[in-house]
This record gives structure tokens, C-alpha cells and sequence, in this order.
């Protein structure tokens, strides 16, 4: 039974240009898509990143730094987690967090019940880093 020359020349069209224009049009949208989506995610980034911080205390410097008695102002910010001993490590080092920061010193919440003595020189380091770094 002789082939259909019609038929034979449709499904050359079909194979040699519909094919390719479906999967070039598949993989346009779905790249559209994905670069909607990212954009979508960046202007949320940068709407929360824009948005004001709450902060629990105010600020002594921004509030009224005149009336501020430190040398220092202190300055409140996100806890960090520390390793604190003396300042020859000879004690055993306890898990802390830095409070407040200033450039005359630190306040600390530490893990050990008792004070420390005033005047004592701490060592203060990352828990994340290495050991063998001075």
C-alpha cells in the first residue's frame, strides 16, 4: 500500500518545526516563570530589609546622647554567643552571651552563677573558632 505523499510531508512539518517551537516555547515560560519568582522574592528581601527594627530599648546615643554619662555609650544589639576564661586560658572557658557592647567594654550574661571580679582581664572568643588561633 503506497504512502500518502500529503501525510508523509505533514509529518515532516510536525517533526522538523512543531516539535522544536513547542520545547522552545515549554522552556521560555518556565524560565519567565522562575525569573518572576525571583524577583517576586528579592522585593519582599528588600521590603522586610527597609522595613524599621523594633528595638526593646532605645538607643542612648539616638534617644539623647547628652545625658548619657558613660564615656561609652552603650549600644544594645543581637546576643552573639562567646567563650569566655581568664586572660591566660588556665580557667576552664564557660558559654556566655554578649548584652551590650561599647568601646570600654562588654556586658556579659554567663553561664556560671557568681560574679566576677571587677578589674579581671577576660578572654573572649567565638565559639566557632578554632581552638589553635591565639
Amino acid at each position: 500500500m503506497p504512502v500518502d505523499p500529503f501525510i508523509t510531508w505533514l509529518w515532516l512539518i510536525a517533526r522538523t518545526l512543531l516539535l522544536p517551537l513547542a520545547v522552545g516555547l515549554t522552556v521560555s515560560v518556565v524560565i519567565y516563570r522562575q525569573g518572576v519568582r525571583l524577583s517576586r522574592r528579592r522585593r519582599r528581601r528588600a521590603r522586610l530589609l527597609a522595613a524599621p527594627r523594633k528595638e526593646s530599648r532605645p538607643d542612648p546615643i539616638l534617644a539623647d546622647g547628652r545625658h548619657e554619662r558613660r564615656t561609652a555609650a552603650r549600644r544594645a544589639g543581637s546576643s552573639v554567643e562567646i567563650l569566655v576564661s581568664d586572660a591566660a586560658v588556665q580557667v576552664a572557658v564557660v558559654r556566655g552571651q554578649i548584652v551590650d557592647r561599647s568601646t570600654g567594654g562588654l556586658a556579659l550574661d554567663l553561664v556560671i552563677e557568681g560574679d566576677v571580679d571587677l578589674g579581671t582581664v577576660l578572654s573572649v572568643r567565638s565559639p566557632h573558632m578554632p581552638v589553635n588561633l591565639p
